[in-house]
């Protein structure tokens, strides 16, 4: 795995250095060189455009819903002190926008736009959205659901949890059940939405309790993943290690199952029984014990959640949002929204 990523990023040096000494020398970007790359392999569903109230600390993200007839889609712009959204959706071929926030102030700590997590489901009112906001202390969720897209935060069963990460997974056709990782009284807690509610709360039912009263995530916040099957969370903590490294504990009810320290982080549990890890520009497929299968390059590509498709079949979403040609993310209020897919067993063609 790591030949692979050192293979590449001499390929890429050496077009770049190419690029520099002709005539025509176009800004390189390593990320997008490498969303180039996999994209190739991807089927892509949708392209559209979006007008952005853009400035250089500003990341976006695009995250599709589940339901795929009719799709609709949330792009999110994230600073560290903001974030604001826009909603589109596409009708009769073409697309248009439905909904908008302005910005959204929140408190944050972090100055680490990975760590908000975006999750889609769709309810009896339409699509929805949920985005966990990390703070010290514990994280925020505020849902966006339609069809008045108004941002309000998510209330829970327990007297105010500390949220620790917010995961999802597919759960049928259109379907996905949201899951919370929360401490409460010394105790780690799974809490989830019903999968024939997702999102249409704003209760969180109660769930799993994996009780841990000397856990060190009573202050903790990071990346959460959740294997609903055999009830085991994933949790990546936030904070590097003494040598420059992530913590990811494998937990469940009797303790913590697996434990590995690496550079990179849980992004989400597979159809496929598989963790979903993402390091720099890389995404790595592991087992349960943490162990790489296999790694493929991304860059500027974000997972952007798995779905059913119409057959059953599970796929796997990615989008960029990247500044119309001849901009640049520093200037342009135009960004080109991409929508692409593959089926979740496929993964391994991307490396």
């Amino acid at each position: 795995m790591v030949l692979l990523r050192v293979l590449l990023s001499h390929l890429l040096a050496v077009t770049a250095l190419l690029q520099a000494v002709s005539c025509w020398s176009p800004v390189f970007d390593q990320n997008v060189s490498l969303a180039a790359v996999t994209s190739s392999k991807l089927s892509r569903e949708a392209q559209f455009r979006v007008s952005v109230n853009d400035d250089s600390n500003t990341t976006y993200f695009a995250l599709p819903s589940r339901e795929r007839s009719p799709v609709s889609v949330v792009v999110f712009g994230v600073s560290t002190t903001k974030l604001g959204y826009w909603v589109w959706s596409n009708s009769g071929g073409s697309w248009g926008q439905v909904g908008n926030s302005g910005n959204m102030s929140f408190d944050s700590a972090l100055s680490d736009p990975e760590l908000v997590s975006f999750q889609a489901g769709t309810t009896d009112q339409g699509f929805s959205a949920a985005v966990y906001l990390p703070t010290l202390g514990g994280g925020v969720v505020k849902v966006v659901t339609a069809p008045n897209y108004s941002p309000t935060p998510m209330a829970f069963a327990a007297a105010a949890p500390s949220v620790l990460g917010l995961a999802s997974y597919p759960t049928g056709v259109g379907q996905a059940a949201a899951y919370l990782l929360t401490y409460q009284s010394s105790a780690l807690v799974v809490q989830g939405v019903a999968a024939s509610s997702a999102f249409a709360g704003p209760a969180v039912n109660s769930g799993t309790q994996i009780s841990l009263a000397s856990y060190s995530g009573s202050a903790a916040y990071g990346w959460f993943a959740y294997d609903p099957g055999n009830d085991v969370a994933y949790f990546t903590h936030y904070a590097l290690d003494s040598s420059g490294k992530y913590t990811t504990d494998g937990i469940v009810g009797t303790g913590i199952a697996a434990s590995w320290n690496r550079k990179d982080h849980v992004v989400a549990f597979l159809s496929t029984n598989q963790l979903l890890t993402k390091e720099g520009s890389y995404y790595d497929v592991c087992d349960a014990q943490g162990n790489i299968a296999f790694t493929f390059p991304a860059g500027s590509l974000r997972f952007a959640g798995e779905y059913w498709d119409s057959d059953g079949t599970p796929r796997s979403a990615f989008t960029t949002v990247l500044p119309v040609e001849g901009g640049s993310s520093s200037s342009s209020s135009s960004m080109n929204v991409t929508i692409y897919s593959i089926p979740t067993k496929s993964l391994n063609t991307l490396k």
